[in-house]
């Protein structure tokens, strides 16, 4: 072959080649960055998954009225991991958007995640104070 074909031929290919990768890489990175949530749950702090319908049980030591919460957002290439969360007593019961639990009652309370990204994913977990060695919890 002379070296004008060899030319074309590659200078086509180039062409098409762009072409195949504007088209479905566009197509290809829009499915990897549209990844939607498909799992929220609760974690111990060391990122154990807290099971279902297992309350969590723990103590406010002093005047303590704080407790954070550990959770995980999957799968991990998911393009929005942000959650909101909820108290099922808001009067007694806040949570910031940070997984913070303040308590202003020395009450039981169901807290829920949900994913923000459309597909409404949940979990739900009831944590229960303790009262604390001695007497009860200081809020």
């Amino acid at each position: 072959m002379n070296k004008k074909v060899v030319y074309i031929v590659i200078l086509i290919e180039c062409i098409l080649a762009v072409f195949l990768i504007s088209f479905f890489g566009q197509a290809i990175f829009n499915a990897i960055r549209n990844v939607p949530v498909e799992e929220v749950y609760f974690t111990y702090e060391d990122g154990t998954k807290i099971e279902d319908d297992v309350p969590l049980k723990f103590e406010l030591k002093g005047s303590q009225i704080d407790y954070q919460l550990y959770w995980y957002v999957g799968p991990k290439k998911a393009y929005n991991k942000k959650v909101k969360f909820t108290s099922s007593k808001p009067e007694e019961v806040e949570v910031n958007d940070a997984g913070v639990v303040t308590f202003f009652e020395q009450v039981d309370v169901v807290i829920t995640v949900t994913s923000i990204d459309g597909s409404n994913v949940i979990d739900s977990i009831r944590l229960v104070p303790q009262q604390k060695e001695g007497g009860e919890v200081e809020i």
